[in-house]
């Protein structure tokens, strides 16, 4: 919220479901063109800052001045739930191994559903996608042609050579 770049258009997990609509007024205040302000539930109705592919996810959509709540489910969008389990990631190492591992094609399953879903509503969010299920295909496109992967290559390289 506080980018200092205040960019028109923001996708943000949070911790609480009542901060979804706190975070979407927020934003309206502060001239955001369209946002979406996400709270994911697991199966055991624990929360989590993205979209859950382990059970519903509460939205706050800011769109055109007003904010409106809904809910996002993505078994809707043809994704198998997942155990929250399935989805845990480790150090800042495994993580990458993973990132890398989604991008590439080599990591299939959960890990890549919850990838799928998220970047799809980014995509969403961008204008990129007209909905949830446009988003979904636009982010499998994007894996599988090797684009995705060849964007990480190249934010690294970018990163290398930028002075520390």
């Amino acid at each position: 919220m506080l980018n200092p770049t205040r960019p028109a258009r923001q996708l943000i997990g949070v911790f609480s479901q009542h901060l979804t609509s706190v975070f979407a007024e927020v934003l309206r205040r502060l001239g955001r063109e369209r946002a979406w302000i996400v709270h994911g539930l697991t199966e055991t109705d624990s929360g989590i800052d993205d979209i859950s592919i382990s059970g519903a996810t509460i939205l706050a959509e800011l769109l055109q001045g007003k904010v409106i709540s809904g809910v996002i489910d993505s078994r809707w969008l043809n994704i198998p739930p997942s155990a929250l389990d399935d989805l845990r990631g480790g150090d800042a190492a495994e993580n990458a191994t993973y990132l890398e591992g989604i991008l590439s094609g080599e990591i299939k399953g959960a890990k890549r559903d919850l990838t799928l879903v998220n970047a799809a509503g980014g995509f969403v969010v961008a204008g990129l996608a007209r909905d949830m299920s446009d988003g979904i295909a636009l982010a499998r496109e994007q894996i599988d042609s090797g684009r995705a992967l060849e964007k990480l290559r190249d934010f690294q390289q970018f990163r290398a050579t930028r002075p520390a």
